[in-house]
């Protein structure tokens, strides 16, 4: 029944994901960043400044779990806060410089840890299980609890 072959479901994913940011885990440490701080920064950089709402909204986490990585990020200078145009309640997080320089670097290094993912799992089979997962979570998005 497929029912029974999907009941576990969330916890493969959680395990897929958690080996799979476990191949990143390295650089990320050795550039003083958690996974969640890459996620947001990764966010930002796709996104361009946003608020506290839409980041932690977007990354998958509360907004109270979001503020001491927040702060981290900002003590070291890698995001920057500033008060929306629109709404002077609204903090805005947005990219340092230095923290473009950052994912530029991290970046180029993560390039063999990808093609070290890829060579183990076939270039085909990766490619298809990113189609797979786009197609799963926009179809999800759409017809959301």
């Amino acid at each position: 029944m497929l029912l029974e072959e999907h009941k576990s479901l969330p916890l493969l994913l959680l395990r897929t994901r958690e080996l799979v940011a476990s191949y990143f885990q390295p650089l990320l440490s050795r550039h003083g960043l958690s996974h969640l701080q890459w996620r947001i920064l990764r966010l930002l950089q796709e996104q361009g400044p946003s608020s506290l709402g839409l980041i932690a909204k977007e990354v998958h986490v509360k907004v109270s779990s979001l503020t001491r990585s927040i702060q981290s990020l900002e003590r070291k200078k890698i995001i920057l806060r500033d008060i929306s145009s629109n709404d002077k309640r609204v903090h805005l997080i947005g990219l340092s410089p230095y923290a473009r320089k950052l994912i530029s670097s991290i970046s180029l290094s993560a390039r063999p840890i990808y093609k070290q993912i890829e060579e183990s799992i076939g270039k085909q089979q990766l490619s298809k299980f990113i189609h797979d997962l786009n197609v799963i979570y926009d179809k999800l998005c759409s017809t959301e609890k």
